[in-house]
C-alpha cells in the first residue's frame, strides 16, 4: 500500500523526526485554534440571543443559528491560525528549505510576496471551515441538549459518543470541500 511504503522511507530516512515533521507547528495552532472557536462561539451565540434572532421555542438558539456561529467562529480562528498551517505545509513539502518553524515562515514571506505568502491558500480554508466547525458545533450541542432532555444528566461516556458523533458529522459534511 503506498501510505505504508511512506511511512517506512519517512521512517528509514529520518527515524521518529521524520514521521513528525511539520509537527510542531501543527501542535502549536492547536490550542489557539480551539480555544478561539469555542470562545467566538459563545460570543456569537451571545450575540444572536440579544438579537433575538434565531432563537427556538425553548429559548436557546435553534440549529440552524447554531450553525451560523460555529461557522463563523471557525473561520475566525482559521484566519488567527492560518500561517502556521502554511509553515506546517512548507516543513512537510520543504524540509530542506524550511527546516524550522522561523525558516518556514521565512521561506512564505520570500517566496509569497511578504505576509501574504502566510496566507496563500487561506480562501479555501475559510470556505471549508464554515461547514467542518459549523456543523461540529450544531450536532454537538443539539445532540446534547437532546440526551439530556431524553435520559437527564449528561454523563462523560455520553458526552465521549456525542463528541465523536460531532466530528465525523463534521467531517463528512467538509469532506467534499478538502477534495
Amino acid at each position: 500500500h503506498p501510505s505504508v511504503h511512506r511511512l517506512r522511507s519517512a521512517w528509514e530516512k529520518e527515524g521518529w523526526g521524520g514521521l513528525f515533521k511539520g509537527n510542531g507547528a501543527n501542535c502549536l495552532k492547536v490550542a489557539p485554534s480551539r480555544g478561539t472557536q469555542f470562545l467566538v462561539y459563545e460570543f456569537a451565540k451571545r450575540q444572536m440571543a440579544a438579537a433575538s434572532w434565531g432563537l427556538a421555542s425553548n429559548g436557546g438558539l435553534h440549529a440552524g443559528a447554531r450553525l451560523c456561529a460555529g461557522g463563523f467562529a471557525g473561520m475566525v480562528a482559521a484566519i488567527i491560525v492560518y500561517p502556521l498551517e502554511v509553515i506546517k505545509t512548507l516543513r512537510t513539502v520543504y524540509p530542506n528549505e524550511a527546516t524550522g518553524i522561523i525558516s518556514a515562515g521565512k521561506a512564505a514571506m520570500k517566496y509569497g510576496g511578504g505576509i501574504a505568502g502566510l496566507y496563500a491558500g487561506v480562501l479555501p480554508t475559510l470556505v471549508a471551515m464554515f461547514p467542518y466547525v459549523g456543523v461540529e458545533f450544531m450536532v454537538y450541542e443539539t445532540l446534547k441538549t437532546r440526551w439530556a432532555t431524553a435520559f437527564g444528566g449528561v454523563s462523560t461516556l455520553a458526552l465521549l459518543l456525542i463528541g465523536a458523533l460531532a466530528g465525523a458529522a463534521a467531517q463528512a459534511a467538509a469532506h467534499p470541500l478538502d477534495v
